[in-house]
């Protein structure tokens, strides 16, 4: 079978998937109407740039500790270790400079970015993130066979160049000490540093003057374009259209819930499944 054929049945696959996780979705409930009530005490524009600030100057500081072991590398081995044991650090630092911050916030600021409801119910976030995953998944499988499909019938080809995260945690699936420290930073880390920058700050401020949906959509495009790189190539398109899918149903999470922790949730369970899946078809 040609790799035409086997992308457009996994094309068709996933749209069937889709029609019945939303058909189910939509008579269970799921895509309820949303709050247009306003949230109490957002935080501030300026308290945005300073949420974003931080992750932006961890992200170039850092790095420079790591620039002479990068350079002094002389095998691939090495730089693999080097660059896992820089992202986990730069994760991490972003993760608990960002926790200090919000912990630092008035706590009627930090309520309305963590838990606007005021109820924090795990097991009502676990059981929501994972209908949004069951219903979200395929949808996003969808997005990007078709956009793989188009780029066939422009380029001829379905050979392009993997997601940057994709890269990163494939070079470490022969270090398993690197593995655990890619997965933290893939799995853990990610999640928490993304979900609190653009739905706890962010949307949290764009809803201060507009309606949900128009939130969740300028909240999910700023999210998709922080994944645009320009080693991706053309399926920079693939990549960041099934994200753009993605950042949707974590917006809609955290106005349906009023809680950060179900999109973070949803993240992770993403994140989690997408790697595993990754590793095992690796290792077939």
């Amino acid at each position: 079978m040609s790799e035409f054929a086997e992308e457009l049945g996994s094309a068709v696959l996933a749209a069937v998937a889709s029609l019945i996780a939303v058909t189910i979705g939509w008579k269970k409930g799921f895509f309820q109407p949303l709050q247009n009530e306003k949230p109490r005490n957002p935080p501030t524009f300026l308290l945005v740039l300073i949420a974003f600030g931080i992750y932006f100057a961890a992200g170039l500081i850092i790095p420079q500790f790591f620039t002479k072991a990068l350079l002094a590398a002389t095998s691939q081995e090495a730089r693999v270790e080097t660059t896992t044991l820089a992202s986990f650090i730069i994760s991490l630092s972003i993760f608990l400079a960002l926790l200090l911050f919000l912990f630092a916030l008035h706590k009627p600021i930090r309520q309305a970015i963590l838990l606007r409801s005021g109820y924090f119910e795990p097991k009502k976030d676990l059981s929501l993130a994972a209908a949004a995953w069951l219903i979200s998944f395929p949808i996003v499988l969808l997005i990007g066979s078709c956009i793989d499909l188009l780029l066939y019938s422009i380029y001829g080809t379905f050979d392009f160049p993997d997601q940057i995260a994709v890269l990163f945690l494939k070079m470490t699936f022969e270090k398993p000490g690197f593995l655990v420290l890619a997965m933290s930073s893939i799995v853990l880390f990610a999640p928490l540093i993304e979900e609190t920058l653009f739905r706890g700050f962010l949307q949290s401020w764009l809803r201060r003057h507009l309606a949900p949906l128009p939130s969740i959509a300028i909240s999910s495009i700023l999210f998709t374009s922080f994944h645009y790189s320009g080693d991706q190539g053309a399926s920079n398109i693939s990549i960041l259209s099934s994200l753009f899918v993605l950042g949707c149903f974590l917006g809609f999470l955290y106005e349906r819930r009023q809680s950060l922790f179900s999109p973070l949730l949803l993240h992770g369970l993403f994140n989690a499944l997408s790697a595993a899946n990754l590793y095992i078809s690796s290792a077939l």
